[in-house]
């Protein structure tokens, strides 16, 4: 016999779903849609055990450009109160010899305080037209990558600096990997920036290894600022070098 019970919360999930079977107790959460980070149709299935209520399996589901993304955790052994043998005091104990590593100092880009090397990569959108980048003004530069959540969070952000600033900077993203992804998400989230398609050995050439990382160039060219992730110091630098 299974039974089932449907309640609506509020907007952090758009319903939830209660289903009774003969061995377990099944909660099934609906999600709004992520526009942030374009993730869409989430669901998270809980199974919980009839006798102690104690949860076995999580499965979670969504897409994210028509992709559909599956995450399932099984629990076993799990232990409440009085059959807990570590505690508070037993973990302080443990850990009362771990010693801090200090952040080492990252070393800087050999591209910073030189010369932008000239490139020419095709537009994401219409791979035919093939961009000659000209730093003859002030620009920003946005490597990303699509499975980069923070990238894409960042992207109305960088639009209004572009927006913003029209007549002195200009914008340009750069992506080498997932191309037809690349392509569905700047499509999806309208993004009107300059968006080129580009290589692996341009990532080497710019020691890019994580992402977002923007560099700001200055109208000789000469890459000013390298940046690891979006901040509001962008912007007070672009202000900074506009005024010059």
């Amino acid at each position: 016999m299974v039974s089932r019970q449907i309640f609506y919360l509020d907007s952090i999930y758009k319903s939830a779903e209660l289903i009774e079977s003969s061995d377990k107790y099944i909660l099934k959460y609906e999600f709004e849609d992520d526009t942030i980070y374009n993730v869409k149709k989430i669901v998270k299935i809980i199974e919980l055990n009839k006798s102690d209520f104690i949860p076995t399996k999580v499965t979670t589901t969504s897409e994210r450009l028509d992709n559909k993304v599956v995450n399932q955790i099984i629990l076993s052994d799990v232990k409440i109160n009085s059959e807990v043998v570590n505690s508070i005091q037993a973990y302080k104990a443990e850990i009362k010899d771990y010693k801090i590593i200090q952040e080492q100092k990252r070393e800087s880009n050999k591209i910073l305080k030189n010369k932008f090397p000239k490139i020419n990569l095709p537009k994401l959108l219409f791979e035919s037209e093939i961009v000659s980048l000209q730093t003859d003004r002030l620009t920003l530069i946005d490597f990303w990558e699509v499975w980069c959540g923070w990238c894409i969070k960042s992207f109305p952000e960088v639009e209004k600096l572009k927006n913003k600033y029209s007549e002195s900077l200009q914008v340009v993203g750069i992506v080498t990997e997932e191309k037809e992804n690349a392509i569905k998400l700047i499509e999806e989230k309208e993004t009107i920036f300059l968006n080129l398609f580009g290589t692996k050995d341009l990532l080497n050439d710019y020691s890019v290894n994580s992402y977002p990382r923007y560099f700001l160039i200055d109208r000789k060219g000469i890459v000013q600022k390298e940046y690891f992730g979006f901040s509001e110091q962008i912007e007070k630098d672009i202000k900074e070098m506009i005024s010059k």
